[in-house]
């Protein structure tokens, strides 16, 4: 009875204060009886975590067996791992595959929540895996170095400055970790949102709940949940504790930015099951692109920015037809999905032509000056004056000045000039003269060597290569073998 009121008092100001006690003699067995019905009666009124979660599975210890070889034990979190399915084992990122699994000595085809279980891993060494290590099935999981957190000191915790070396525990990790909260030190018996470094990556999930002990002398300090798995390297602390799961989903997702969310993170970084994380990606104020999310602010921000950079192009280059489509994206740095978005989009509200690999503003067509116009004269006439070997892009640069290649590019969209390399430009008349002599030198024949094609065309080498190379492209000739047949088109 002293030993009883002795723990009541001690459970008086916890939530424990009025929970039954019962006691117990391992001497002579007295209560223990009461004591497994009682357990049994809280069993049954306890709520089954689903077995449909994200697998998880913190490692305790890992040894090897004869004839088995490695094998790892632990408590499952959440979720189900049945035999034969692949694991990861995170935070190092190597696969095995689940060739046993036991509970409590018992040979199991599958272990669930709550279970003690010892899993056989097969094509993994022991020393890849122990103690703070995590098995999971899924790819949301990501080994994080840094998390956010609601965190509670106890009343005779030290101040907690950004500096201050701790230890964090969370399932069976151990490491050294610091702890920063907004505008001032964490100070004892306080509770406060926190960003938490971490010396070694480890595992976590939002809504995990972990211990914090002081590294000298060793003792616990406090605890707090985590409230975001994997912060970005940057991120503040959230802006008030116990911040609701949609709030948290809106912060993530628009401190992603251009580069998106992805989807498959939102179960572990939002601690959800993996359809409420479905249901979430649909919120009114997420844009889901792919299977990427970004904040609807960002989205309109980023079409805006698709216009700057073509009208931008189009005062640079103001020859050019068009903004070349992979250029803008690249400028804009995101990812094809989203880009193709936001172009559809554009075009659609009627703020963006785009054909096919070229964009454009409305009406937007390139306009010549009376001295561009002159000097696109005097270069079509030089190119048809060379005749069957007119000069390289560089070569005319040279003599024309820096508008060479804009101008060339106009005069091809005119159809006054033809390019037939990379850097040789020829006239229309000249080409269909030369194609005209291949034809006569090649129709019927088979296969033709390019030596003999040479002396049909009279070319050197030099500018023979880079027009057959033309005409197959244009489909009038075609390889076949070490020469080319005719094929007329």
């Amino acid at each position: 009875a002293l030993v009883t009121e002795d723990v009541r008092e001690l459970l008086a100001d916890t939530r424990f204060a009025t929970a039954e006690i019962i006691p117990t003699s391992v001497v002579s067995g007295a209560g223990l009886e009461r004591l497994r019905q009682a357990i049994a009666d809280l069993a049954q009124t306890a709520n089954p975590r689903p077995q449909t979660d994200l697998f998880r599975l913190p490692v305790d210890r890992s040894f090897t067996v004869k004839g088995t070889g490695t094998v790892v034990t632990g408590t499952v979190w959440s979720g189900s791992l049945s035999l034969d399915q692949t694991v990861r084992i995170m935070p190092y990122g190597a696969s095995a595959r689940a060739r046993g699994l036991q509970n409590h000595g018992h040979t199991v085809d599958r272990i669930t929540p709550g279970m003690r279980a010892a899993v056989a891993l097969a094509g993994v060494d022991t020393g890849a895996v122990g103690r703070g290590a995590t098995l999971v099935t899924l790819p949301g999981w990501e080994a994080t170095l840094i998390v956010r957190a609601d965190l509670t000191l106890l009343d005779n915790a030290p101040e907690l400055r950004p500096r201050t070396k701790v230890q964090l525990h969370l399932a069976t990790a151990d490491v050294g970790a610091r702890v920063v909260a907004a505008g001032s030190p964490v100070a004892p018996g306080s509770s406060r949102t926190v960003r938490i470094a971490l010396d070694e990556p480890i595992m976590a999930r939002a809504g995990d709940r972990f211990v914090l002990r002081s590294a000298s002398p060793l003792a616990t300090i406090g605890g707090g949940v985590i409230t975001d798995s994997n912060a970005p390297r940057r991120a503040k602390p959230m802006s008030s504790l116990n911040l609701g799961t949609r709030e948290r989903l809106h912060l993530f997702v628009s401190e992603s930015g251009i580069r998106g969310l992805a989807e498959s993170s939102l179960a572990v970084r939002l601690g959800v099951s993996a359809s409420e994380a479905a249901v979430m990606a649909q919120d009114a104020a997420v844009v889901r692109v792919g299977s990427r999310l970004y904040a609807a602010p960002v989205v309109a921000e980023a079409g805006g920015r698709v216009l700057e950079l073509v009208r931008a192009h189009h005062e640079q280059r103001p020859l050019d037809s068009g903004a070349p489509r992979q250029d803008i994206r690249s400028r804009l740095g995101v990812d094809v999905a989203l880009f193709d978005r936001l172009v559809a989009a554009l075009a659609k509200d009627g703020r963006l032509e785009a054909t096919g690999a070229e964009l454009r503003l409305p009406g937007r067509a390139p306009a010549l000056s009376d001295q561009q116009r002159k000097l696109g004269d005097e270069l079509s006439a030089a190119i048809e004056g060379a005749g069957h070997e007119p000069p390289s892009v560089g070569e005319l640069e040279t003599r024309f000045g820096p508008q060479t290649p804009a101008l060339l590019r106009h005069l091809e969209r005119e159809r006054r000039v033809v390019q037939v390399e990379n850097n040789r430009y020829y006239a229309p008349a000249v080409v269909q003269e030369l194609l005209h002599r291949l034809e006569g030198g090649m129709a019927g024949r088979g296969e033709v060597a390019p030596a003999e094609l040479r002396d049909v065309l009279g070319f050197s080498r030099k500018f023979l290569i880079p027009f057959l190379e033309y005409c197959d492209r244009a489909g009038s000739t075609r390889r076949q073998g070490t020469g080319r047949i005719w094929r007329g088109k």
